[in-house]
């Protein structure tokens, strides 16, 4: 016989008193079939395909307290997360630059943004997304570093409100730091050992490398140019070693960016395949 008590759902809720019949059972399988839509979201090898008129009485009794809200997930609400958490939940999103701005664009919005860079970031460059400005940070709160991205990359954020959380690290290891061979200036040459620079994520410029020049150079000349960013916010001095003789000579570091040879007198002792070894770090304040 049929229970003499039902759940909300249809499901028999026998008492001790009551006879248990096969065809109770398949009228209670046909309701489970139908309520958690079984055919609909699962495909043949159990995989969760879409979700969808899952309710409370697919779910395991101990996912609820008794004030009917969800405690845990768990049984098919745990399925549907695996599901959601397959197809990672993001929102794709169109990436340009223009200038010093990159412009994220999806015209139905979502928060947890996906996009794939057209353009390097540079430090200090801007964001706004679907044409509202929004204020970019890592997740400790720091602004975005020099190729925080880089052309190409895939690159994930979230948006709450007006801002952008962005899950990179605050630090680079040293040996991920990209050094910019330095372009030369005045017939200056690089050696086996090319003049290099590179600037960490906590803005210190490192300044390495040798030169060399076939011709005597002039008690003052420059040897090349840093870029904005890269500068010492004032006139710094460092000791050049060189290999020419009767020398007396020191590397300014200028504001401007220039890497200036200069020595006391003009350094006759200069010949071909001299070299003049040249290392600075600094820090630049922004």
């Amino acid at each position: 016989m049929s229970s003499t008590n039902k759940f909300p759902s249809g499901l028999n809720n026998w008492l001790d008193s009551d006879k248990p019949e096969r065809l109770d059972f398949v009228t209670d399988n046909e309701i489970i079939d139908e309520t958690a839509l079984w055919k609909g979201d699962y495909d043949a090898s159990g995989v969760v395909e879409q979700a969808g008129g899952i309710d409370a009485y697919a779910l395991a009794k101990a996912d609820y307290d008794p004030a009917g809200n969800v405690a845990a997930a768990g049984g098919i609400a745990n399925a549907i997360q695996t599901a959601v958490s397959a197809n990672e939940g993001f929102t794709d999103y169109t990436h340009s630059k223009n200038g010093t701005v990159h412009s994220l664009v999806n015209p139905v919005g979502g928060n947890v943004i996906r996009f794939v860079a057209t353009a390097d970031f540079v430090k200090g460059d801007t964001f706004v997304v679907n044409g509202t400005a929004c204020t970019a940070t890592m997740t400790d709160g720091d602004t975005l570093y020099d190729e925080s991205f880089i052309e190409g990359a895939v690159v994930t954020c979230l948006k709450n409100g007006n801002a952008l959380i962005f899950q990179f690290s605050n630090r680079r290891k040293q040996n991920s730091l990209i050094w910019t061979q330095a372009t030369l200036q005045n017939s200056f040459n690089h050696t086996s050992v090319p003049l290099q620079y590179v600037k960490t994520v906590d803005g210190w410029v490192m300044v390495n490398g040798a030169v060399t020049k076939s011709s005597i150079p002039a008690s003052t000349m420059v040897i090349a140019t840093l870029p904005v960013g890269y500068r010492p916010n004032k006139d710094i001095i460092t000791v050049m070693s060189q290999s020419g003789t009767g020398l007396s000579t020191v590397i300014y570091i200028r504001t401007s960016g220039e890497i200036q040879f200069s020595s006391s007198t003009t350094p006759t002792g200069w010949g071909t395949g001299q070299t003049s070894a040249i290392n600075a770090i600094f820090k630049v304040v922004d």
